[in-house]
């Protein structure tokens, strides 16, 4: 049988449609499927990749947020203590007395009570102490980086503490940890009108937080006065938080923790191998100033702004930055505790900024981790000039190991009709750790 022409083409294209078809099928859409599916994995790769470096960011500096959490922490347990030890209270008010020469005659304590509201009864304190140790029970979060369950437990918020007991060894109301309490203190002392405010003055410039309430003041003859008033102590309970002392301005301090185990390795996880004695260079020390000792506690209240700059250190260190200021207003009321760190192995950026609006004047202050009065840097907090010039001291710290190499660069812009003074002390003269780096308005530098 012979096919026509008409036939041979019909039956040629039917075999390329077949071949086509079993393309498409067999090859082609298989091909696209495959395709389609790498895209995806591409797609999701490429957020998983985006995740991980945002985290890898995070994990890089959380060994500086972990420092600068627990120097926080360290600085709130400071104005608000969190145990009640009344001999190191009773210590506290002697020194202010003896400070101002006044005479104390008696003091009288009150038990610790939950702050705002009387003391519980034992009922509640029970079911308090039982929601506690349940929510306690029932928490299954597991902390896995070393250095922060070091913080943590320094800080006495280590798994299995115990809300047993206090360093008072009192347990009458028992206040859970994390609420604020308070200490009523009465004192009834005896001496002159200088005396008397000088004493005021002095509980007031204390860094625990106090009140006075009942005061009574009475002439009792020969220029001298009776003063009989209530000091009230506030803090927020943590029976578990470990080496904490109110007497770290008293002469009865105790000596710091050891906390190293090899007596040749450097101290609060400085690591590096030590240059010199002298470290990499003379140091402009305080022993070289006018006073030729370090500055008092009346000589450092002179200072509006304090900066410090320290080395750089691993594991729980300090950070190696901090700035505060010293006589901010009352403001709107709210308490705040006006310190700020940065940390950094390299150099740390920080500003200092004051402006003067209608005779009152105003500042704000960042590193590169923080700022205050808020972290997005656009509000000013008021202060008061402690003189004629606005002063800032920068205690810098001289260079011992060839790995350090950290430095800080601080901008000051002042706005305002005084003069910005910045003494800088402590620093290295060979490699200085702290450099003024940008200055607006009348700003002078000294090194003493």
């Amino acid at each position: 049988m012979k096919l026509t022409t008409r036939e041979i083409r019909l039956m040629a294209l039917l075999g390329v449609l077949l071949l086509l078809a079993a393309y498409v099928n067999l090859f082609l859409k298989p091909q696209l499927a495959a395709i389609s599916k790498l895209r995806e994995e591409i797609s999701k790769d490429r957020d998983s990749y985006n995740l991980n470096l945002s985290v890898k960011e995070k994990v890089k500096n959380m060994g500086t947020d972990v420092k600068i959490l627990m120097q926080k922490l360290k600085d709130l347990r400071t104005v608000f203590p969190p145990v009640v030890n009344y001999d190191e209270i009773l210590l506290v008010v002697r020194d202010q007395a003896k400070r101002a020469g006044l005479q104390i005659e008696s003091l009288n304590f009150t038990d610790a009570v939950e702050a705002g509201s009387a003391a519980s009864s034992n009922k509640n304190n029970e079911a308090v102490a039982a929601g506690k140790q349940n929510g306690t029970a029932s928490g299954n979060v597991q902390i896995t980086d070393d250095s922060l369950k070091k913080a943590l437990a320094n800080l006495g918020m280590g798994d299995g503490n115990s809300l047993d007991g206090s360093k008072t060894g009192q347990g009458k109301a028992l206040i859970p940890d994390g609420k604020g309490y308070s200490v009523s203190i009465k004192v009834n002392a005896k001496g002159t009108n200088s005396q008397v405010k000088a004493f005021i003055n002095n509980i007031l410039g204390l860094k625990n937080k106090m009140a006075f309430k009942d005061v009574q003041i009475s002439n009792s003859g020969g220029g001298q006065l009776t003063a009989n008033m209530t000091l009230e102590m506030y803090g927020i309970m943590d029976r578990n938080a470990e080496e904490y002392t109110m007497l770290y301005d008293s002469s009865l301090a105790p000596p710091a923790p050891e906390g190293k185990e090899n007596v040749f390795s450097p101290f609060e996880g400085f690591v590096g191998q030590i240059s010199s004695p002298g470290g990499s260079g003379d140091a402009v020390s305080r022993e070289e100033t006018d006073t030729g000792k370090p500055l008092s506690l009346e000589e450092l209240q002179a200072y509006d702004f304090s900066l410090g700059a320290l080395p750089y250190g691993e594991s729980l260190a300090p950070p190696s930055v901090s700035i505060t200021a010293k006589h901010l207003a009352a403001g709107d009321g709210t308490f705040r505790i006006p310190i700020i760190y940065g940390d950094s192995k390299g150099e740390e950026k920080a500003e200092i900024y004051v402006e003067e609006k209608d005779g009152r004047f105003y500042c704000k202050y960042k590193t590169g981790n923080e700022a205050f009065p808020d972290p997005a840097y656009k509000q000013l907090a008021e202060f008061k000039p402690a003189g004629d010039e606005i002063q800032m001291i920068v205690n810098s710290t001289p260079r011992k190991f060839n790995e350090d190499k950290n430095s800080v660069s601080i901008g000051i812009i002042n706005k305002t009709s005084k003069a910005f003074i910045v003494r800088v002390v402590d620093e290295d003269k060979s490699q200085p750790r702290v450099k003024i780096d940008k200055t607006e308005g009348d700003v002078k530098v000294e090194y003493k």
